[in-house]
């Protein structure tokens, strides 16, 4: 009996330790990614964000468009584990925003990007590894962008707040060929404004489609006025990041765009375009991409407020007096020429007659500008004899700041005005009506800080101030 129990004994004890020997199946390990890439919102993806993932081996496709979240480590879903061969390499291929109908053919950013949701959302990433293996750890993926961001620092100088920021001329839809991780803007897509997303006091930034783009920066004030700043075209590269640094002030808006760089990819400078672009009021001129105020006087008649500062294609404005180039940079109280952004804004630019006339003024030799619209918009003119008379008649309604005062450039080659300690005292705005008493003049308006005013014959040589007039 005894030597029964122990052989049972030792039976028990072999079938124990037969049973604990025997090697038991694993469960599969959850396929997890870890993104080691920053995006739009800040140093990492938020928690809750979605990518869908692709899987594919040797044999064929694992897994397509599988959903996985991110839980503040890794992107990681409970349905989703890794094949039985932990010997078999696969390629990955993440992207984001998932989209339950799969890697997207065409995207779109939003154009109102203000809120935060449409913002995030406006966002594309793509991630791929190749060869990759089974494993318990989480699968490093690199997120790479396919769109760029602009980025708008705004320094407001004036005493209106900011009531909107937008970026014009940009084309929102895209093509996207996500295997070769390229995205085209859909040039058969019209043109639109993006209002970039709020981020911090004067901050404010745009997810935006790669593309060649003559960019416009417009700021819109709690007084009803339009700032705008224009670019030259320059392509906005994928993965790239632009940042704006704008400064409004009460007259002008002036930027610079450059690449400023951190998880983007350095995108370069952008050239701004032509003069710095004033102010234009809900109710003023947009000329050239320029803004003028203008002003109505009693009877209806319309005439800008500030000088006219164009010059046209072939014809720039020379900071030689003693050139006859025909329209001349204004001169500052010591009678040089001034580049000044600013002061030009302020001042405009100089125009003999002929040249603000144009050749279609000529006629057999004889110049007749009469009421010509020259260089001013379609629909306006060059102020003519009657236009002045009434303007004399009824200037006493309009602001004072109407009458500018700047020097000009006299016929025979030199920079002049009469002067007071705080600036010009006199200044003329350019005619288009011939002095009938001299054959090259042509009769402008004069008028002083002691609020005289007159009709003088000008010789057609000299360069004037010039404030075009609507058509009636």
């Amino acid at each position: 009996m005894r030597l029964f129990a122990g052989i049972l004994c030792i039976l028990l004890v072999l079938e124990g330790c037969s049973q604990n020997d025997t090697p038991h199946a694993s469960a599969p390990a959850p396929v997890r990614i870890a993104p080691t890439i920053t995006r739009v919102t800040g140093l990492n993806f938020d928690e809750g964000d979605r990518i869908g993932l692709r899987i594919d081996k040797a044999d064929g496709r694992y897994c397509e468009n599988a959903v996985l979240s991110y839980d503040g480590a890794c992107f990681a879903s409970e349905g989703l584990v890794w094949y039985d061969d932990p010997e078999e390499r696969s390629t990955l291929t993440g992207y984001y925003p998932y989209s339950p109908a799969g890697m997207p053919e065409r995207f779109g950013v939003s154009a109102d990007q203000r809120t935060h949701e449409a913002y995030v959302a406006s966002d594309l990433l793509l991630a791929r590894a190749e060869q990759v293996a089974p494993s318990s750890t989480p699968v490093p993926l690199v997120f790479d962008h396919l769109l760029c961001k602009v980025t708008v620092c705004l320094t407001n100088r004036t005493e209106e707040t900011v009531s909107s920021v937008s970026l014009e001329g940009l084309r929102t839809d895209a093509t996207v060929d996500l295997e070769q991780g390229k995205v085209r803007a859909d040039l058969s897509a019209s043109a639109t404004a993006i209002y970039p997303y709020p981020r911090e006091e004067g901050c404010y930034e745009a997810i935006v489609v790669p593309q060649n783009v003559s960019l416009r920066l417009v700021v819109a004030t709690s007084d009803g006025t339009t700032h705008i700043r224009s670019f030259q075209a320059a392509d906005l590269l994928a993965g790239s990041r632009y940042t704006i640094d704008a400064t409004l002030t009460k007259t002008m808006l002036t930027a610079r765009l450059e690449g400023s760089i951190r998880d983007w990819n350095e995108g370069g400078a952008l050239v701004p375009e032509g003069g710095e672009k004033p102010a234009e009021p809900a109710d003023g001129l947009l000329y050239e991409g320029v803004a003028y105020r203008t002003a109505t006087l009693p009877t209806g008649s319309v005439w800008m407020a500030e000088n006219l500062r164009y010059a046209p294609p072939g014809t720039p404005a020379s900071p030689d007096a003693g050139s006859d180039a025909g329209i001349w940079l204004p001169c500052t109280l010591s009678l040089v020429a001034s580049e000044d952004a600013e002061y030009i804004a302020a001042q405009g630019l100089l125009y003999d007659l002929e040249t603000a006339a144009g050749p279609s003024a000529a006629q057999n030799g004889t110049l007749r500008p009469e009421g010509v619209r020259g260089v001013c918009p379609e629909g306006w003119h060059i102020p003519t004899q009657a236009d002045f008379t009434e303007l004399m008649e009824h200037g006493a309604a309009l602001e004072e700041t109407f009458f500018s005062f700047a020097g000009i450039r006299d016929a025979t080659g030199k920079y002049t005005g009469q002067k007071l300690n705080d600036g010009f005292a006199r200044s003329y705005f350019l005619g288009s009506t011939a002095d009938e008493e001299s054959e090259a003049s042509y009769l402008c308006l004069c008028f002083a800080k002691n609020g005289t005013r007159s009709l003088v014959g000008m010789d057609a040589a000299t360069g004037l101030p010039l404030r075009c007039v609507k058509d009636r």
